[in-house]
């Protein structure tokens, strides 16, 4: 079996790629067609936003493509945040504690303390299928950013570190004050 030089692709497939039509993929019908530059780079020509229809060949569709480069990975963040209160939540149902009891203004306790309330079952089934959607938003966002970085446009990559890191501060930073 012969395999086209560079990519594993057996040469077969590409008697069979034309054929082959959709909207979201594009399949060469020649080897020669392919121009993966799997190396960093600046060059946008031959650059697309996660699907052939948006193609970032300008500067405006790279700005375009930059921003919401820079929404997905604010958005995989804000959905993490989200994730890890659900699990505390979720924690929190699971094993209840000993609630503490009410200080007075003398700093003396106004009772005993009691046990806390187990909830009912259909808060903490909400609180698991909050955990569960948010879990599923936060890996798709991830996975995003992944083939994102995977184009090796150094820009990309730039901004896909800089949202990641912004974002992160401004949530630490939000819940500490």
């Amino acid at each position: 079996m012969a395999f086209a030089p560079f990519t594993g692709v057996p040469l077969s497939f590409f008697s069979i790629a034309p054929q082959l039509r959709s909207p979201f993929f594009h399949f060469p019908s020649h080897p020669s067609q392919l121009s993966i530059m799997n190396y960093l780079h600046f060059d946008a020509s031959d650059t697309y936003f996660l699907v052939q229809w948006f193609p970032m060949q300008t500067p405006f569709s790279l700005g375009v493509g930059l921003v919401f480069t820079s929404l997905v990975c604010i958005s995989e963040r804000l959905v993490t945040f989200r994730l890890e209160k659900a699990s505390m939540r979720l924690h929190m149902l699971q094993n209840p504690t000993w609630s503490r009891p009410v200080r007075s203004r003398n700093n003396s306790a106004s009772g005993p303390p009691t046990l806390a309330v187990r909830p009912d079952r259909s808060s903490a089934i909400r609180a698991l299928a909050e955990k569960s959607c948010c879990y599923a938003l936060a890996n798709t966002f991830r996975l995003g950013y992944m083939l994102l970085a995977m184009s090796f446009h150094t820009g990309i990559i730039c901004v896909i570190i800089a949202s990641l890191t912004l974002t992160q501060f401004f949530l630490d930073f939000s819940t500490q004050v």
